[in-house]
């Protein structure tokens, strides 16, 4: 189980507990389905849904984890081998069609607004 860790006191993240290989699962949502978009939502196809481990998921350009779905439910998939205590990161700007809060990423200092905005 990925655990949720304060980094500073204005970042937290999500950090596996143990490594993983790519392409392997690393978490199945438990998607809280809600009307419109908010700042801790994930949007899968056309659909932003909340969940008690995704909330905390950062962006980043260069993701370590990608979500993904199977018909079964919706995933977070190692796109890369992950350590154990590595942060688990998705880049934002390939599943939201617009943020509902754009930002600059601390990655590479480019504003992430989403795929459409």
């Amino acid at each position: 189980m990925e655990i949720v860790k304060k980094v500073s006191n204005d970042y937290k993240g999500v950090f596996s507990t143990k490594p993983y290989e790519i392409g392997q699962l690393v978490y199945t949502f438990d998607p809280q389905y809600v009307e419109q978009p908010t700042r801790t939502s994930i949007q899968h196809e056309d659909k932003h849904f909340e969940d008690k481990i995704g909330m905390y998921l950062n962006h980043n350009c260069l993701p370590n984890t990608d979500i993904v779905s199977d018909g079964r439910g919706i995933h977070l998939l190692a796109l890369e081998i992950i350590r154990k205590e590595d942060e688990l990161t998705f880049d934002y700007n390939r599943t939201e069609s617009k943020l509902t809060n754009p930002f600059y990423c601390r990655c590479h200092g480019l504003l992430i607004k989403g795929y459409d905005g």
